[in-house]
This record gives C-alpha cells, structure tokens and sequence, in this order.
C-alpha cells in the first residue's frame, strides 16, 4: 500500500468511482481509492464530508494524455 499525499473531502452523492474519475481521469483507480480508505469500504455513496487519503499514482490516464486534450 502506498503512502497518502494527500486528503481528498467528498461531497453529497460522489462515489469511489466518481472519486477517481475526478482525480485520476478514470474510474479504474477506485481500487486504490478504497486500499487508502478501508474504513469507508462499505460505503457506496457518501454523505458529503468524508476525508478519503488519496494515494499518489505515477501511472494514470490523466498524466499519460497529451499535453493539448
């Protein structure tokens, strides 16, 4: 498991895969969102407030785009 960066509040509705759409360009990286944030492993839609730690991955969708999309 790697080391959390940084925090990430979720608002009212936002899921594990809307999470990672927004962060990382892809819900792909739900997986990782939910190793961070194993207490909220149950949890399929959040109330708004949570505190996810956000792990900081080299390989994603939106830092292998090109530099113009």
């Amino acid at each position: 498991m790697q080391k959390s960066e940084y925090v990430y509040q979720c608002s009212r509705g936002q899921t594990f895969d809307s999470v990672a759409l927004e962060l990382y360009g892809n819900e792909k990286y739900a997986e990782q969102l939910l190793e961070m944030n194993p207490a909220f492993a149950g949890r399929f839609v959040f109330e708004g407030g949570e505190t996810l730690n956000v792990p900081v991955l080299e390989d994603t969708d939106r830092t292998t785009k090109a530099p113009w999309l």
